[in-house]
């Protein structure tokens, strides 16, 4: 499973692989934990390059040599490492000369080292000594684990992602939080209980993976939450049998679109109440609906191309109406199963907030293939976790 396991204790006693739920069992439900989805950049081990690396004799000249090495050959790939270092072994100044395209090891007279000429010549300017091949680390670590591998080869640069590393050892989720996330996941199990019991699930919906031994919802669920107020908003089942794209996060999300519809035509009915009885009741009324007149048909007119100023006037009307378009913005989805990349790409342009699921499946599209929700080359990225049980 490519999820990053957790280390840190936990609240509630005890270091665990993950964040633990609180108060015991919630409503029967036995408890469950969380690990992030970090992106595999988070994720890799630190790998090494091979970089010629020599000693100075006098560190005397060390602001001399490092001047002259950063002018001839600078460490564009390299740039995490620090340049210089102590050698505790060698118990002098190392300083790395430059990077080597050649995989090679070990130490060898200046002639043999795969440079060419002129950093030959450099080298024996400078007046280094012991030129030699060590292992260097490959990239920027982006973790404290990272930088501790990169330290064993040689020292880095190392700025850390605060937000990131919240996510990753969940110092984020509070008791209360962990309460909530429990009571969700106990709704979901319901829901995908209670629909297994009431329909034969669609072929597709059968998981590949189940790594996580809990028992196997035979039904996809999906359920939508406010994390500020903790209320269960919409819940939604798989309905592929009806429609091959009616997933269970195409139906959630259809479902948050038309409260959100029967909300604003709420908000309408009251307003043309309110404006009736204003007109009722005085001339202000009239004045009322001739301002709402114009403004509409000024609006109608930037949209079609007419009066001035039209691409400032359409870029405000548009950024409102995508703003009111962002239908899970601040919300949590649970799910019972990974989303596929169509669900996924749903979930980006709905502008979740955060999503939690149970399931890994072979077409899903945030841990087990191209990672969504952290895509550098989309303009939304969200927090993703599995649902684990303890």
């Amino acid at each position: 499973m490519l999820t990053m396991a957790m280390t840190k204790k936990r609240v509630g006693g005890g270091d665990s692989g993950s964040a633990e739920g609180v108060g015991g069992e919630a409503g029967g439900l036995a408890r469950v934990g969380l690990q992030y989805i970090a992106p595999a950049a988070y994720r890799a081990p630190m790998t090494v390059v091979p970089a010629v690396v020599a000693c100075i004799p006098d560190k005397k000249k060390t602001s001399t040599i490092l001047r002259s090495l950063q002018r001839t050959h600078p460490l564009h790939d390299l740039k995490h490492c620090r340049r210089v270092r102590f050698s505790r072994e060698r118990e002098q100044l190392e300083v790395i000369v430059c990077g080597v395209a050649a995989d090679v090891h070990g130490a060898g007279d200046l002639e043999s080292l795969p440079i060419d000429d002129a950093t030959r010549e450099l080298v024996a300017g400078l007046g280094l000594k012991n030129v030699h091949i060590a292992s260097v680390p490959a990239f920027c670590p982006l973790t404290r684990t990272q930088m501790t591998q990169a330290s064993q080869y040689w020292p880095v640069t190392f700025h850390e992602n605060r937000e990131m590393a919240a996510a990753m050892d969940l110092s984020a989720f509070t008791p209360q939080h962990m309460e909530y996330v429990q009571l969700c996941v106990k709704r979901l199990r319901e829901l995908a209980g209670k629909a297994a019991a009431e329909d034969t699930p669609h072929p597709s919906t059968t998981p590949t993976t189940r790594p996580h031994h809990t028992p196997q919802p035979l039904q996809r669920c999906a359920i939508a939450a406010d994390p500020r107020t903790g209320a269960l908003l919409h819940t939604a089942n798989d309905q592929r049998h009806a429609h091959p794209l009616h997933h269970e996060v195409m139906m959630l999300i259809d479902q948050v679109a038309r409260a959100r519809a029967r909300e604003r035509a709420a908000i309408v009915t009251s307003t043309t109440t309110i404006s009736t009885t204003i007109s009722s009741s005085s001339g202000v009324g009239a004045a009322i609906k001739r301002k709402a007149d114009a403004d509409s048909y000024d609006t109608d007119k930037r949209r079609h191309g007419g009066g001035d100023n039209d691409d400032d006037d359409d870029d405000d009307d548009d950024a409102g109406q995508l703003e009111s378009s962002y239908l899970l913005k601040g919300l949590d989805v649970f799910l019972t199963h990974e989303p596929c990349i169509m669900c996924s790409m749903a979930l980006v342009h709905s502008r979740v907030g955060r999503i939690f699921f149970e399931t890994t499946c072979a077409d899903g599209a945030i841990s087990t293939n191209h990672e969504i929700h952290q895509h550098d080359n989309l303009n939304h990225r969200f927090d993703a976790f599995a649902i684990v049980d303890n």
